[in-house]
């Protein structure tokens, strides 16, 4: 037990973390010295924090920039979370743009930006300090969009979303009990460091000519003799591989009423994975779709689970056009070869996540 609990030491992976603890530690350890030397009296005390503190209007500065910075983690949540999430569900073609526009504040310079912004801006919005919280997100946006989406790279966010709609989820349900849960780490990371970054950002504020508490101590610390506490608080600037075997249908839809595909082609791109595929099953028919790799099986499953719709064709249930129903109205189901297991629930509610979507009684 001890052998397999032992980590094996691996040089280049230490060597790499002590030089990162170097450049992230040392800058802020050194920080924090110098602000709390007191160069008249020689050595080390809190009387610059203090004297900060007891400043008349500390307090309303600090809330003014948390509260600027709260609202600044607003905006990148109803901007970034719903993009990067369907980036990831439709690995659409635009990817690539949208991950270009996202680098472009680190190649604009801040007095350019700020500028910029000014003269674009309404009148109405300059004259408000609400500005700075649309400002902010523009500067944290490369940092904000990298972090969420390495953490969504590292969740099979697609297949465990397809996985609740086959349950009978639909698109409101699926985001709250599935997506929303999954993806809450990387929320999480990305509200941490576009606040920090907010809370502490001061060349943009102090070109707009707003006073927030970064600015504020700049002028606390020039009205003091010596001017050391504008550097005494650390800135916080410095699958989807789905070849189903088997396709089920709740009872009371397939257990009395027939199945059928009718001329149903699907493309993808260059790629016809299916053309004027033809197919029925009776009642209480099993049937098996063999076939090498690549030659529809899975397309057609999911086309009649309704996680695929088809480019022409139709879905039949008991003579029935359901081709324009959504999924988690079709009473339909695949059993995904990679488990789709909802990581934030627990084996119990994983197996009861799709009875539950379907309102089946618990007695």
């Amino acid at each position: 037990m001890a052998k397999a609990l032992r980590v094996k030491f691996q040089p280049p992976l230490a060597i790499t973390l002590l030089i990162l603890g170097f450049f992230v530690f040392v800058p802020m350890i050194s920080a924090f010295e110098y602000s709390i030397r007191t160069p008249l009296t020689g050595g080390y005390g809190w009387t610059h924090y203090i004297w900060a503190v007891t400043e008349e209007d500390f307090f309303h500065y600090i809330l003014r920039s948390m509260w600027l910075a709260g609202v600044t983690v607003l905006i990148t949540l109803f901007v970034l979370v719903p993009t990067l999430t369907w980036l990831h569900l439709s690995g659409s073609k635009v990817r690539g743009v949208i991950d270009g526009l996202s680098l472009l504040p680190l190649v604009i310079p801040v007095v350019a930006f700020a500028v910029g912004a000014q003269i674009s801006f309404p009148e109405f919005v300059q004259n408000t300090v609400l500005e700075l919280p649309f400002l902010y997100f523009v500067l944290a946006l490369p940092y904000a969009y990298r972090s969420l989406d390495i953490g969504l790279n590292s969740i099979p966010l697609k297949t465990i979303t397809e996985a609740a709609r086959s349950a009978g989820a639909n698109w409101w349900r699926t985001i709250i009990a599935v997506i929303v849960p999954v993806i809450r780490g990387s929320v999480m990371a990305t509200i941490a460091l576009t606040f920090a970054l907010s809370l502490g950002e001061y060349t943009l504020t102090v070109l707009l000519h707003w006073d927030t508490f970064p600015t504020r101590q700049h002028s606390w610390g020039n009205r003091n003799f010596n001017d050391v506490f504008d550097n005494s608080i650390p800135n916080f600037d410095n699958y989807h591989a789905i070849c189903s075997r088997t396709f089920y249908a709740r009872e009371k839809v397939m257990s009395s009423k027939s199945l059928t595909l009718r001329n149903i082609s699907k493309r993808f791109g260059n790629v016809n994975a299916l053309d004027n595929f033809n197919l029925e099953v009776g009642v209480g028919e099993l049937v098996a779709l063999l076939g090498p790799s690549g030659c529809g099986k899975t397309t057609a499953l999911r086309v009649v689970a309704g996680l695929e719709h088809q480019d022409s064709g139709t879905v039949l249930v008991a003579d029935q056009n359901i081709s324009d129903v959504p999924a988690h109205k079709r009473n339909m189901g695949m059993v995904f070869q990679a488990y789709s297991l909802f990581p934030n629930l627990t084996v119990e509610e994983n197996v009861a996540f799709g009875l539950q979507m379907r309102k089946v009684n618990k007695h």
